[in-house]
């Protein structure tokens, strides 16, 4: 549980970087941050979740 909220914070950190480098960006393709709308969302739910049993989904 402690890895997981780890990951979710350094997911979340990652998109504050991506969101202060496109903020900085000249052409719109340096201010793109989709990325963000990608990653936010699953450091978020790492960080708040419960949940810690991924062995459910490996075969």
């Amino acid at each position: 549980m402690i890895k997981q909220r780890i990951c979710g914070v350094l997911i979340i950190a990652i998109c504050v970087f991506v969101l202060v480098i496109t903020a900085h960006g000249r052409s719109n393709e340096d201010r793109d941050a989709t990325a963000v709308l990608f990653l936010a969302p699953v450091g978020v739910y790492a960080l708040f979740s419960k949940e810690t049993d991924c062995s459910k989904w490996e075969d």
